[in-house]
């Protein structure tokens, strides 16, 4: 079974896409406050020093916060819609991720299918190639099984004790034929 998910652009994890999306708020609020303090430093140090009147930055400190607040929001509000859509090409594939885990974990063969543009595609390609060889693998424990059965079969009941308990280490392999 192959499962596919076609995702459009919505939320798929509302905490974790916001809390993302929160993280490029936090980045521009601490650019702009180094901004702010690296524009501003140099002149105050000049007043420290006694030769400068640095009356004119307190007006141009609040005429930019007064002033221009609502540009400012604006960009705030432009990040976090930008953190949304970005967290959707993260979360979209780990939501992926989950329902094929899922699916393997019912004994499904499943595969990952991504967008050419997913930022995990290269993960789900590497996730493929571990349930081919996880496949492989299952499928000569069954032939093996098989042989053991009719080995045990053969030879007596110590064997087919311990094909049994084989069988209950490996969990169900053998049954899903």
């Amino acid at each position: 079974m192959i499962i596919r998910w076609r995702r459009k652009t919505n939320i798929v994890y509302p905490g974790e896409q916001i809390s993302y999306a929160l993280e490029y708020v936090y980045i521009a609020i601490g650019f702009v406050s180094m901004f702010l303090m690296f524009f501003f430093i140099p002149p105050f140090s000049d007043f420290m020093n006694g030769g400068v009147d640095v009356r004119f930055l307190f007006f141009e400190l609040k005429k930019l916060i007064i002033f221009k607040w609502s540009f400012f929001i604006l960009v705030l509000i432009i990040l976090f819609c930008v953190g949304i859509l970005m967290s959707n090409r993260i979360w979209g594939p780990i939501y992926g991720f989950i329902r094929v885990i899922e699916g393997r974990m019912k004994g499904e063969t499943v595969k990952c299918r991504f967008r050419k543009y997913d930022h995990l595609a290269l993960l789900g390609a590497k996730l493929n190639e571990m349930f081919e060889q996880e496949d492989e693998k299952s499928a000569k424990v069954k032939a093996l099984l098989v042989d053991l059965d009719k080995i045990g079969q053969a030879y007596g009941q110590d064997i087919v004790t311990k094909v049994q308990e084989l069988k209950e280490v490996l969990g169900n392999i053998h049954d899903e034929e």
